[in-house]
């Protein structure tokens, strides 16, 4: 059985270790870089020197943003206080002048301060365009600012808007054509790809087929070449394609037999000639560099490369790749690999102490799916105190991660972080069987982890604790209501207790993913959404409730939690509410571990 090896209070050392993510370079100013660190915020970063210093102004805070290919311009969503609503705006990468906004006449507008959970802000590779997308009461709307030579930028132009769902739009190098991901044929979480030019007018659209979802990657860095990266799932896993916007042909990089399972494009190299591919393998990653329907594995550890739409990653002509890389034992810091080498750190985000050791498990869920999770067990014999971790999305993925469950495992508890229905890398069925019966399968799952680590001797079925954050939140809350009988205590981070009234207050952008989830809105299927909603069963809960909750979060806002508060106390069940103001994510280190501290004071009071 896997064990963690920490010294006393180690998890502090592991919260305020930095890590790095979203690094960028400007293809014109090799010595200008961007890095967003986990401590001291966006960064300007000189890679051949290694320096950094801080890039915005003091006040002004942004976990993700692009840089020019000039290297003069910083673009970002400024919002207030983390709620996720505000406006496209640019910094000057040398720190000189004023915030200018992309949108200067359009009223402040809903969108996500992060790539996930729908990557919504591209630029062109030759830097003369950037779009992105903005919700509001009256829909999506994709909007592209022109970049003129002297830097000078154009007034917005909205190319499309609806209510639909859209996602990942991405520029032509040439900034001349723009593809975006839209549900308007299918009304979930399932893409076809648009394809417009900068007035608007449609080029051509690519619809999926029965389940299908086509989703984008990148554009050929060229200028003129129209081949784009994409992913389509039509074999029941996502699998890389190019197609050519241009030409309207589509070509499979995998034939049958390769590389099998769910396998995404991450970058293209400089001359287009080559293209770095991600196979995920029970949440483990490998690094591969296709070439002319060659295929080469670069050699790196076992752990997690971090990507989204695009993002994170380079890939040299010669075929090094620049990653973000992380494990249970190592912090994310940006390395380079090759198919002959160890990798080499290009940037990192400071000395880290020892982290913890984990081992990947499989059990089945109540139909016979399996279901993978992250394990790990304190020093000693079982049955120990156990604490069951349920991740945010629901279309995200628990990998390993710097110190995962070190908090826990120092005080004595065992670990299991579930990967249940709906998460990513799993297979197109595992994501989508959670569509229209929220809250069902995940449950099951959860339920089966829970009967997986009792079976074993790991867990002392008195003492099971549940926790997760956002999506997980809800499901801890959901968890126990439902089956009371399993939990001995559960702590909810930035969590939904009541699905209809957070549909009423959360931002236009949360609002178009839940109607996708739920296929409805609450007036459309009330007994869906009642169901599946934890306020309906907290007369049953048993357990004690801890929940970490932000005053500015638009995505689990605060009235419905403040509600579900007064309704458990009502009940005379033992809840405590610990506030936080910012949006969703608490974002100070020494706030986290104060929260932390009285997360593990809670637990030994309880369990």
């Amino acid at each position: 059985m896997s064990t963690a090896s920490t010294t006393t209070e180690n998890w502090k050392q592991i919260a305020r270790t930095g890590s790095v993510t979203w690094p960028q370079l400007a293809a014109k100013r090799p010595e200008r870089g961007v890095a967003f660190h986990s401590q001291r915020g966006a960064l300007a970063w000189n890679p051949q020197t290694g320096e950094t210093r801080r890039l915005l102004p003091e006040g002004v805070g942004s976990g993700f943003g692009l840089l020019s290919p000039d290297g003069e311009w910083f673009y970002f969503f400024k919002d207030t206080k983390g709620n996720e609503k505000g406006h496209y705006v640019r910094a000057r990468y040398d720190g000189t002048g004023e915030l200018e906004s992309l949108t200067p006449d359009f009223a402040p507008y809903s969108s996500s301060l992060t790539p996930f959970p729908l990557p919504i802000v591209s630029m062109s590779a030759s830097g003369n365009r950037i779009a992105f997308i903005f919700v509001d009461g009256d829909g999506y709307h994709l909007c592209t600012v022109e970049i003129a030579k002297d830097g000078a930028l154009g007034a917005p132009k909205i190319l499309h808007e609806g209510k639909p769902l859209l996602r990942g739009p991405i520029l032509s190098a040439d900034g001349a054509v723009c593809v975006v991901c839209t549900n308007e044929r299918t009304g979930k979480q399932q893409y076809d790809l648009l394809v417009l030019d900068t007035q608007g007018e449609e080029l051509a659209r690519w619809k999926g087929w029965g389940p299908t979802s086509l989703e984008t990657t990148a554009f050929s860095p060229i200028p003129g070449d129209y081949r784009l990266l994409c992913t389509s799932d039509d074999s029941g896993v996502k699998r890389p394609l190019l197609w050519d916007v241009a030409l309207g042909e589509s070509e499979l990089l995998l034939g049958e037999g390769q590389l099998p399972g769910e396998v995404v494009p991450l970058c293209w190299s400089p001359d287009a000639k080559s293209i770095l591919l991600c196979r995920s393998v029970d949440a483990a990653h490998e690094l591969w560099v296709w070439k002319a329907g060659k295929l080469t594995r670069l050699e790196h550890p076992s752990g997690t490369i971090t990507y989204f739409g695009g993002l994170g990653a380079t890939l040299s002509n010669d075929g090094v790749a620049s990653v973000l890389f992380s494990s249970a034992q190592q912090p994310r810091q940006l390395l380079a690999f090759s198919a002959s080498g160890a990798g080499r750190v290009l940037l990192s985000g400071g000395e880290a102490p020892q982290g913890t050791t984990v081992r990947s498990v499989t059990f089945p869920s109540s139909d016979g799916v399996p279901v993978q999770a992250w394990l790990a067990t304190p020093e000693g014999a079982g049955p120990f105190p156990t604490v069951i971790e349920v991740h945010g999305g629901p279309h995200g993925v628990t990998n390993q991660s710097f110190g995962m469950g070190a908090p826990y495992l120092e005080n004595g508890y065992a670990f299991l972080s579930v990967n249940y229905r709906g998460s990513t890398t799993f297979g197109r069925e595992f994501l989508q069987k959670i569509w229209g019966d929220v809250g069902h399968w995940e449950l099951e799952d959860i339920i089966a982890a829970h009967a997986f680590v009792v079976s074993e001797g790991i867990a002392d079925p008195k003492r099971v604790v549940i926790t997760g954050g956002s999506y997980g939140g809800y499901l801890t809350l959901l968890a126990l209501g439902k089956c009371p009988e399993l939990w001995a205590a559960g702590v909810a981070h930035v969590a939904i207790a009541n699905n209809a009234l957070t549909y009423e207050d959360s931002s236009p952008l949360l609002q178009g993913i839940m109607r996708a989830s739920f296929q409805s809105t609450p007036d459309q299927n009330p007994a869906l959404w009642e169901r599946s909603s934890p306020h309906t069963y907290a007369a049953a809960i048993q357990a004690p409730v801890l929940v970490v909750q932000g005053l500015n979060d638009t995505r689990c806002p605060r009235r419905q939690m403040e509600v579900y508060e007064a309704q458990l106390k009502e009940l005379g069940k033992q809840i405590e509410v610990l506030w936080f103001d910012a949006g969703h994510g608490v974002g100070n280190t020494e706030q986290s571990i104060g929260f932390t501290e009285h997360i593990l004071a809670f637990l030994r009071s309880n369990c």
